[in-house]
């Protein structure tokens, strides 16, 4: 076995992967503005270098050492060069911390490692992440490679990720995603330039950004990248052993399966998730909820409703909503058994649980309960109740105009569609005319 391949098989608690190592040094090169063949392309090339058919130039040997934290000698490669670093400036961005009434804020920034505070209105916070995004030329310097970090800069990320799921629950996805990844770049500056346990601390870190700009990408209807920022927060957790966060990116893989209705994917990722012991309650109900769709998919009703009763149990923690899976109130778990239902053909059950959910909606979850107002339409429509279908789809219409949701509006596209035979109806027509806006 070539020392290479050695290293590799080396690295993280069960050794990484080639696609691991092919992710570590994409990640690398991204911060030396350098961009990489596809993964196919290079994993035949690191094939090549691992059975010593062929030698890495100087660019990818320092990658390689890079990624594994050798040296060419170790690794017997050829010498390595260091790609130039780009002239840019960035700064790791803003972060909240609490205050009385909430009008005025904590604000946190990270200056050459070091963080400090200073008071802010709120309002005027909010306008300058929509705006520019944390991470823009504000004048702070990049982290140097050798510079020491301060672990503080944990809770900075920490908190500030805090305030965007917020303003992506109430205002949408809309300026956030470039805001979002800005900060994975500022994290992996830091990780770079950290030591020991700092460093993992912040890859965890980095997993839970990447893992945020992946769901905000499927929001404004980027599949694609919203698949390649899931799987990057699923390497980095990994290499982590972050078990949390491994788990609840698996829900997460789950929920991204059920839009292609394939109920094996569902339930490997959702099993995957609750075989983790360290996740949190209200991630393990978000898993058993997408279990019980993969159930009630495949005609498991028994099942499916064995793992509803579970989740709706586990929701009843009490959990930090800033914590992972905080999002799984028993309102929005709700919403997720009316799915069950619709798919087992009982849309008048589908209805009356999405009203419920509704009535007791959480007002921090806008975006979520527009998703709730959809499912309802699509309960009223087969259920044969196109005014209300009608109704509730308008009411998820407007939810779309305020944040953006990509997802949310194709679903009420679809219903539209579906609604047209009803034309002529008031509410009907409303509708209509309100998507062909």
């Amino acid at each position: 076995m070539t020392p290479l391949r050695q290293a590799r098989r080396a690295m993280g608690p069960h050794g990484w992967s080639q696609l691991q190592l092919i992710g570590v040094m994409r990640r690398i090169a991204a911060q030396y503005g350098e961009q990489l063949p596809g993964d196919t392309s290079l994993k035949t090339m690191l094939s090549k270098w691992e059975n010593g058919r062929r030698s890495p130039d100087e660019r990818y040997g320092w990658l390689l050492c890079q990624a594994l934290r050798s040296t060419p000698e170790a690794l017997a490669i050829p010498a390595a060069t260091p790609l130039r670093p780009q002239t840019h400036r960035t700064t790791a961005g803003l972060a909240l911390a609490g205050s009385g009434d909430g009008s005025i804020i904590e604000v946190t920034a990270i200056v050459d490692g070091n963080v400090v505070t200073m008071p802010m209105e709120r309002r005027t916070l909010l306008q300058a992440l929509l705006a520019v995004g944390v991470g823009g030329p504000t004048g702070l310097p990049a982290v140097a490679e050798r510079q020491r970090v301060d672990p503080a800069v944990v809770q900075h990320f920490a908190r500030l990720r805090a305030v965007l799921v917020d303003a992506d629950n109430t205002m949408g996805p809309r300026h956030l995603l470039a805001t979002v990844t800005q900060q994975v770049t500022a994290i992996d500056q830091y990780r770079r330039a950290a030591a020991g346990r700092l460093r993992t601390v912040l890859l965890a870190t980095q997993s839970r950004w990447a893992e945020f700009a992946g769901w905000i990408a499927d929001d404004v209807g980027d599949r694609s990248t919203g698949t390649r920022w899931t799987g990057l927060a699923l390497q980095m957790a990994t290499e982590a052993d972050d078990a949390a966060m491994v788990g609840y990116i698996h829900a997460r893989h789950a929920q991204r399966a059920l839009a292609r209705r394939d109920p094996a994917r569902i339930l490997a990722h959702a099993d995957a998730a609750l075989h983790q012991h360290h996740i949190s309650p209200l991630t393990r109900a978000f898993g058993l909820s997408l279990r019980a769709h993969a159930q009630a998919i495949t005609g498991d009703l028994t099942g499916c409703q064995a793992s509803l009763e579970h989740a709706h149990q586990l929701a009843q923690s009490g959990q930090d909503p800033h914590d992972l899976g905080g999002f799984c109130v028993p309102a929005y778990l709700r919403m997720r058994e009316a799915d069950c239902w619709l798919d087992a053909g009982q849309p008048s059950r589908a209805g009356q649980v999405l009203q419920t959910a509704l009535d007791t909606w959480p007002a921090a979850l806008t975006r979520d309960r527009g998703m709730a107002l959809a499912r309802l339409a699509t309960a009223h429509l087969a259920a044969a109740e196109p005014e209300q279908a009608a109704a509730a789809a308008l009411g998820a219409l407007e939810v779309v105009t305020a944040t953006g949701s990509a997802r949310i509006h194709d679903d009420v596209v679809v219903l539209a569609a579906r609604l047209s035979p009803w034309q002529g109806r008031t509410g009907v027509d409303a509708l209509l005319t309100a998507v062909a806006a």
